[in-house]
């Protein structure tokens, strides 16, 4: 079931047996339940005196006293009635008798008299002590009914719809929201807390809950929205809804109006009671959307944390004094030395080799100018021994 369908789902009327929608219900201040009373009122014949009751309580709490002295008065003019038909009665049997013995009959209608108005006084203080006793035990009774509607106003015209309606709103939602997994308790309105903590599931997952606030009051109060923002505190909750008969003043709109000063991190829907199931249905996307986004940074935050911890075992291991990081650039900068000591070496030998070389270099030019001479002295030597021999 949609929620369009879960709303808009028909009745029929006890009366005129034509089909009505729970929007019009609503607007009228129905549900489907108390039409199915009213109709079991009509069964049962018993809906004039429903009708005549309520009349009853609404005179008591419109003007108790005025009703009070409808009361009396009417009780006072029905014994006022019945004296007066007795005294008629007796006027007229009496006339026939003065006219049937003429002066004979002067003296019993004197004696007649006397006793009439002895027994007129008499039943004067009868009447009156009847009546006070009538009106101590009508005043006893009109008190204990005074008491019990006064009982029933302060529950359906208080600050709180009331656990009845409350469980109207639950069947409601729950109705309008069927295909899902959600759950309603208004296990802590009785503890003076949240009228309503809804529960809000999907794919198994729960995603968190709204607060519901129910306001049946003709008037708007401003601590409505405090009240509601305690709640949502005490429940843990983001997200809220207050529904009730009137809007504030500054509403933009008749039936939804989302105020602009809402706490930080929280929304709210102030609603007319007709429309609840639609505003949950728009904050319960909402929770859904959170849940998951929520879901998303706590993946988020925990890979970054998990870098961030790799990252502070780095820097642990590179700041430790006595940590193999340490000891590695140690070796580095001893390797260093080492590399520059072995190449001053180098260029020491270098030089020591070059200098020899050119040592030895010189050595063997003068080895060879040497060689030279002598070779030029051997041919000397032979010319001169070649000479001597020719001659």
């Amino acid at each position: 079931m949609t929620v369009s369908e879960g709303i808009e789902r028909a009745a029929t009327c006890p009366i005129c047996q034509s089909n009505v929608d729970r929007l019009s219900l609503a607007r009228v201040g129905l549900s489907i339940e108390e039409l199915t009373d009213l109709e079991e009122y009509v069964k049962t014949g018993n809906i004039k005196d429903i009708l005549n009751i309520a009349k009853i309580a609404m005179q008591w709490l419109g003007n108790p006293e005025k009703t009070n002295v409808q009361l009396q008065i009417k009780s006072l003019e029905q014994c006022i009635h019945q004296k007066f038909t007795q005294i008629s009665e007796k006027m007229m049997k009496w006339g026939s008798e003065i006219s049937e013995r003429g002066d004979k009959g002067t003296g019993n209608v004197v004696r007649d008299l006397t006793t009439m108005r002895n027994d007129l006084l008499r039943e004067f203080h009868d009447a009156t002590r009847t009546i006070t006793q009538d009106r101590i035990d009508m005043m006893r009774e009109l008190n204990d009914v005074k008491q019990g509607i006064t009982a029933i106003s302060t529950r359906i015209a208080g600050t709180g719809i009331g656990k009845v309606s409350e469980k109207a709103l639950i069947t409601d939602l729950k109705s309008a929201v069927s295909n899902t997994g959600d759950s309603f308790s208004d296990e802590h309105a009785s503890k003076q807390g949240t009228d309503i903590v809804c529960t809000v599931r999907d794919k198994g997952r729960d995603c968190g809950k709204i607060s519901i606030s129910v306001k049946d009051t003709k008037q708007w109060e401003s601590n409505f929205i405090a009240q509601l923002n305690k709640n949502m505190r005490d429940d843990g909750t983001r997200l809220g809804i207050l529904a009730t008969r009137i809007l504030p003043a500054d509403s933009l709109h008749q039936q939804i109006y989302v105020p602009p000063d809402c706490e930080v991190g929280k929304s709210i829907i102030f609603v007319k009671l007709e429309y609840v199931a639609l505003a949950y249905f728009a904050l319960r996307q909402v929770a859904i959307h959170l849940f998951e986004t929520q879901q998303i940074l706590d993946v988020k935050d925990a890979e970054t944390d998990e870098a961030m911890n790799a990252f502070k075992l780095l820097m642990m291991y590179i700041n430790d004094p006595n940590g193999g990081f340490q000891q590695t650039v140690s070796h580095i900068d001893q390797t260093i030395k080492d590399a520059e000591d072995t190449r001053n070496c180098l260029t020491q030998i270098r030089t020591y080799v070059n200098t020899n070389i050119d040592k030895s270099i010189k050595f063997q030019n003068s080895i060879e100018k040497n060689l030279n001479q002598a070779k030029a002295l051997i041919w000397k030597l032979r010319e001169l021994l070649n000479g001597d021999s020719h001659q």
